[in-house]
């Protein structure tokens, strides 16, 4: 309560200070006096106020400040070819990789880009674990331990996770310990104790590009979201297509062409393909 009554006075104050002053430009350009240098007032006035909101927003930090750890620069060393994702899990994970700072290190994640993702991508991954896109800002960690064992998260590209938590004898299916690690690949209790994370590998994941062994038609993304979640759904034998099915879309795929990725930047992807006849690349990227 006391924060937030400094809050509310701070924000009544900053309002006065730029009402009043507006207030007055306003009375005397209708009363004629000056309009042209009182003009020039308001877009001053704009500008200080624009820089009293603005200047805190984006603050810079000093390279020192941003060093990485050695759990950062386990997975720095690994980013590249072939690119993958990180996820992070756990109750206590929020901090954990927060969005944005995967980019310093050119470390990729399925969080977005905080505070904006597309509305398709919350969907998509409330299919995985309920909730965990609900938040308007950022994807969430996950929290229910079978949700890294879905099928939507090999095809997200998610080969570590990061937690707080050691999983014991039983980590999800297809993940294994991967940091920090003993001679004997268990973890190393104090590293652990004192670095707070937990690095787990999925040995399961697919890679960012690939080719579907078959190809289902669906009249649009109600129907793709369906035939997402349903049982059994395995993203590498099928990908869903939405509209209808060209001609000649019945004639087999071919799925066991090489594919591989060989330029990735923001805007732009280079995928070579060795396909000798109809494929279907898949290349697992959000986009709007």
């Amino acid at each position: 309560l006391v924060a937030w009554t400094r809050n509310t006075r701070w924000c009544i104050l900053r309002a006065g200070a730029v009402l009043l002053p507006a207030s007055a430009i306003y009375f005397l350009i209708r009363r004629g006096h000056a309009a042209r240098p009182l003009r020039f007032g308001v877009l001053l006035l704009t500008f200080l106020d624009l820089a009293w909101l603005g200047y805190r927003f984006n603050p810079v930090h000093r390279p020192d400040q941003m060093a990485p750890t050695p759990g950062i620069e386990f997975l720095a060393e690994r980013a590249g070819e072939p690119p993958f994702r990180v996820a992070r899990y756990g109750r206590d994970a929020h901090f954990v990789l927060p969005p944005n700072t995967g980019m310093i290190y050119r470390i990729q994640d399925i969080q977005g880009w905080d505070v904006l993702f597309p509305a398709r991508y919350q969907r998509f991954m409330n299919l995985i674990e309920p909730g965990v896109g609900a938040a308007h800002h950022l994807i969430g960690p996950f929290r229910d331990h079978r949700s890294l064992s879905h099928p939507l998260i090999d095809l997200l590209g998610v080969r570590f996770v990061l937690t707080h938590d050691d999983w014991g004898p039983n980590p999800a299916q297809g993940f294994v310990p991967a940091y920090p690690l003993d001679p004997a690949g268990g973890f190393l209790k104090e590293r652990v104790a004192r670095e707070g994370l937990v690095i787990y590998e999925n040995t399961e994941c697919l890679p960012r590009a690939f080719l579907a062994a078959a190809a289902v038609h669906v009249p649009g993304a109600d129907a793709a979201f369906e035939a997402l979640a349903a049982p059994g759904f395995d993203p590498q034998a099928a990908v869903i297509l939405e509209g209808e099915a060209p001609p000649g879309a019945e004639r087999p795929l071919d799925a066991s062409a090489p594919v591989r990725v060989t330029g990735y930047r923001s805007r732009h992807v280079t995928v070579e393909v060795g396909a000798g006849g109809p494929a279907v690349l898949v290349l697992a990227d959000a986009f709007d």
